[in-house]
């Protein structure tokens, strides 16, 4: 009886393990493209998130590499890049800024530090020359180094929602471009000059939905994405199924353009044209490719990176965020999850190690191997951004100087909006009224306005 009874065990065992063999396969095997109607809603529930289990097994398509970059970054907001191998992350929850350092730019991050002063729930972020600005709740902040933010303009006084207020450099190189959603459902796009922080207002619409990200586009200004719609303006906007729920987009990276890959059309999926969002929607969490003809965004659109969760799944285990696009492919937010990726069009090396400290990682000597010298900045000029000034404890820890709180974030000064030259919905021109804005001389100077208008 015991015989028999050994046997059917190892029977069954050997049934689980055909059983679960084809699970296994499809995790591993290459997965092929596949194309969605933006337009078409789905009839399921979004899936739930889940804690306890990381994105894992994450798919994208052949000829690419997905690989995990840093980890453990909180609530991930907004993401931008210096151009020198350096990535900046914003932590809506905690306020805090994290630098990602590349030395090497090679793709691989080697350092991980907070900058030494927190945000009161920060959503967008931009740089301009050793500038890093940071746009949260409350104001824009200029931030030089790790010398105390300078505040650039105030958002108290525009009746915003302060959920969202994305930024992006414009190609002049001297204005931040600033997106904010009103209490009473509106949407302003204001411009703001770096040399003084005056505001003219651009263009504004009515509309329940806030601008989630900007894409900035060379050349040209930047793209805004809303829940389900996307265009180069407020009054260009391509709307699409209410279902869809963008949370990310980025043009796309020429490191990333290939031709190998078709669609259903016979046309490459990716091209210079096209568009990466990352959505959350019932048809699973995802990151797709969207082309666009004449300026204006098609209805298909390409699964690039799939895995936050099946199709048809109850649970999801990541929630795909703000995307970036630089020299070496895309990176992608795991706003959940607080992980950062990065698609590349090539392997990457075996050497590559994920920074999940604020430790450095020490390179091997080029004259180990007798390679070309490390072009890396000495540390003496790494000092001005992740010196002895972030290292130090007390300007870390100390609550007066960097929480939430402190009259470094609470001092606020209203936006002003120039109304001289914007145009009301009806076409008539609003009037600015005079206002002593000289404090030093006591003389009046500009017409400005002390909020943007309804």
């Amino acid at each position: 009886m015991r015989f028999v009874f050994n046997i059917t065990l190892a029977l069954l065992y050997s049934l689980l393990i055909v059983l679960a063999a084809p699970k296994v396969a499809a995790q591993t095997a290459t997965w092929k493209h596949s194309e969605v109607n933006l337009t078409k809603g789905a009839d399921q529930n979004a899936p739930r998130l889940q804690k306890g289990k990381r994105a894992s097994q994450l798919k994208t398509l052949k000829g690419f590499q997905l690989t995990a970059i840093a980890q453990g970054l909180g609530t991930i907001s907004t993401i931008t890049s210096d151009g020198q191998g350096r990535l900046y992350v914003a932590d809506q929850e905690s306020g805090r800024i994290w630098a990602l350092t590349d030395r090497a730019n090679d793709g691989r991050i080697d350092l991980k530090q907070a900058l030494p002063h927190r945000f009161d729930s920060p959503t967008g972020l931009a740089i301009h020359k050793d500038d890093l600005y940071v746009a949260d709740k409350n104001a824009v902040w200029r931030v030089k180094g790790p010398r105390p933010p300078e505040k650039l303009a105030g958002l108290l006084a525009i009746n915003s929602t302060g959920q969202h207020h994305p930024i992006s450099l414009l190609p002049n190189g001297e204005t931040l471009r600033l997106a904010i959603h009103t209490q009473d459902n509106q949407i302003k796009v204001l411009d703001i000059r770096l040399s003084d922080g005056q505001a003219n207002l651009v263009e504004t619409v009515s509309s329940s939905q806030p601008v989630i990200a900007f894409a900035p586009i060379q050349g040209s200004s930047p793209w805004l994405l809303l829940s389900n719609a996307l265009g180069p303006s407020l009054n260009q906007l391509t709307a699409y199924a209410p279902s869809q729920n963008f949370t990310g987009i980025s043009l796309m990276s020429k490191a990333l353009i290939v031709k190998s890959e078709t669609s259903q059309s016979g046309e490459a999926i990716i091209d210079e044209n096209s568009m990466m969002i990352a959505r959350q929607s019932p048809d699973g969490f995802d990151i797709v490719s969207v082309r666009t003809r004449l300026g204006k965004p098609q209805n298909k659109a390409q699964i690039i990176i799939s895995g936050f969760s099946p199709k048809n799944a109850r649970s999801a285990w990541g929630s795909p965020g703000a995307l970036l696009s630089d020299q070496h492919g895309l990176l992608i937010a795991d706003r959940f999850n607080g992980d950062i990726y990065r698609l590349t069009a090539q392997p990457v090396p075996p050497s590559t190690k994920t920074v999940s400290s604020s430790e450095e990682i020490s390179p091997k000597r080029a004259e180990d191997k007798k390679e070309t010298p490390s072009t890396s900045p000495p540390s003496t000029l790494l000092s001005t951004m992740t010196g002895s000034q972030i290292d130090n404890a007390s300007t870390l820890n100390s609550a007066s100087g960097l929480d939430v709180g402190s009259t470094i974030i609470r001092d606020y000064k209203p936006l002003e909006v120039n109304k001289d030259k914007v145009k009301k919905d009806g076409g008539e021109e609003a009037t600015g009224e005079e206002e002593a804005t000289n404090k030093g001389r006591g003389k009046s100077q500009n017409r400005r306005a002390s909020s943007a208008p309804d």
